[in-house]
């Protein structure tokens, strides 16, 4: 029941980060232009795989250690283990912060809209990400979910609130909108850490050479399949700029996005799970962890094949309103082949948690790596050739099945892996056609109806069908988590 709270929980956070570039895309579109968007959104994709690297996966042992010591209430084991990393994590990000400026400076006047006197707030917004990102994973990896969820939630709510104020008053830029973010995440980490060195106390532990260079082994690796992982998502935005132009950027990232929405479902999962699995290898529960494994699978199918069909459906109609009819057109074919691939993707998510847990970081690398070369080569071949953003989609479509199927060979005989079962696909499938085919229906009859309430009833209609198929395995899935609760705590 743990797991399903602390998912919920998170559902509710990640709402309001997804909710920041959906409505950021229409504000900025409308203020200024499309150029600045495409321009923010690259910048921005760039600034945040620096912040993500400046750790140089020193951090990967505590985020995997420290649920553990969380439940034993090891508290100068917990303060050697946050302090040395993040001591660390800092100071190469101070290093990191340097060499950004420099990058930024080369590129003023030739990619960016950023004057010479402009550029010092590229190396604050990356100290500021580093300092709030380091007690977001505190909360997390300490099982404090309520307080992680609260962090990451007003986030992007005063940022977006922020924007929107201070539109009113001057021009939106390239430095008012990495200002206000910096000064967010600054105010929101300053608060954190009080919260945070309450409860650790407060203590200096910069690590000496032999830790350092364990602690990179194992984590070296990790931190390649973040930067991967995150390349091969925004890497195909930068081909597009580059090969085509930067308003095809503002044609494909909208689409991106709402494509990518079931993707939150596995962010999501992604949060909860790695304490939880860590906990459960830990203390010899496969099965606990394999049930989870399973059910969140299932709960993420439920939810990302619907998705992609209605996505075919009315998904020029949902970019309409969210851009304007000239996005839609360019971006409705990139809209449903990426909400086809996020089942793949998502999928690989939730699987990956088991390499991690197993600190099979240089499999998961590997993985991650194949992804990488099989989404930039193509997407270098036929960008070039055919100057087309669809093409970008499918490339995407086709690593992110590739990654799958990848994983899951390495997985397969794990003992927390659970193979999808394709009886309950075809039950999902099944309620997903009849709800859609309602959809289409509607639509055909009341052309000038809501499309809000449309999809409303379309779901209400889906989920009812899945209530009627799942009913008994729902009710026998919460009795046996139960009864692996109560032997979990003994």
């Amino acid at each position: 029941m743990s797991f399903y709270k602390n998912s919920l929980y998170t559902l509710f956070s990640h709402i309001f980060i997804v909710a920041q570039p959906i409505i950021i895309v229409p504000l900025l579109i409308n203020l200024s232009s499309q150029e600045l968007y495409a321009e923010y959104i690259l910048l921005l994709s760039f600034l945040g795989i620096v912040s993500g690297i400046s750790s140089l996966g020193f951090d990967v042992s505590y985020k995997r250690r420290y649920p553990t010591l969380q439940v034993s209430k090891e508290i100068y084991s917990r303060q050697d283990l946050f302090f040395t990393q993040f001591w660390f994590h800092l100071f190469c990000s101070l290093i990191f912060a340097i060499f950004c400026f420099f990058c930024i400076f080369l590129m003023v006047g030739s990619y960016i809209t950023f004057g010479y006197e402009e550029i010092w707030i590229v190396p604050v917004y990356v100290l500021a990400n580093t300092f709030f990102n380091q007690f977001v994973s505190y909360a997390r990896y300490s099982n404090r979910l309520g307080f992680h969820n609260l962090l990451l939630s007003l986030n992007p709510v005063l940022f977006i609130s922020t924007v929107f104020y201070f539109s009113s008053i001057f021009e939106i830029t390239l430095l008012s909108l990495f200002l206000i973010h910096s000064l967010n995440l600054f105010t929101l980490g300053i608060a954190a850490s009080l919260y945070v060195f309450s409860d650790l106390g407060f203590k200096f532990r910069f690590p000496n050479y032999k830790k350092i260079r364990f602690e990179l082994v194992i984590g070296f690796p990790f931190l390649l399949t973040y930067i991967v992982d995150t390349l091969i998502i925004s890497s195909d935005r930068y081909l597009i700029a580059f090969i085509i132009n930067l308003s095809s950027v503002s044609y494909y990232v909208p689409a991106y996005i709402i494509g990518s929405l079931p993707i939150l479902i596995a962010r999501v999962l992604g949060v909860v799970l790695p304490q939880i699995l860590s906990l459960c290898v830990d203390k010899n529960f496969d099965e606990l962890g394999k049930s989870l494994i399973k059910q969140s699978k299932l709960i993420f199918l439920v939810i990302s094949i619907p998705f992609f069909l209605g996505s075919i459906v009315v998904g020029n109609e949902v970019l309409t309103i969210y851009t304007n009819s000239e996005i839609a057109k360019q971006g409705y074919v990139v809209l449903s082949i990426i909400s086809f691939s996020s089942i793949f993707f998502g999928l690989f998510i939730i699987n990956s948690n088991i390499l991690f847990v197993r600190l099979k970081t240089k499999e998961l690398f590997r993985v991650n790596l194949w992804m990488f070369f099989i989404n930039f080569i193509f997407n270098l071949i036929l960008l070039y050739t055919f100057k087309d953003i669809n093409y970008a989609a499918l490339v995407t479509l086709f690593s992110y099945i590739f990654g799958h199927i990848f994983l899951c060979n390495l997985i397969l005989n794990d003992s927390l892996y659970f193979k999808t079962p394709y009886k309950d696909i075809l039950r999902i499938l099944f309620s997903s056609f009849t709800a859609v085919f309602v959809l289409m229906m509607v639509q055909s009859l009341y052309d000038q109806g809501s499309i809000y309430l449309n999809i409303s009833i379309t779901a209400a209609i889906y989920f009812a069908m899945l209530l009627i198929f799942f009913y008994k395995r729902i009710k026998d899935s919460f009795k046996k988590l139960d009864e692996l609760k109560v032997l979990f705590k003994a």
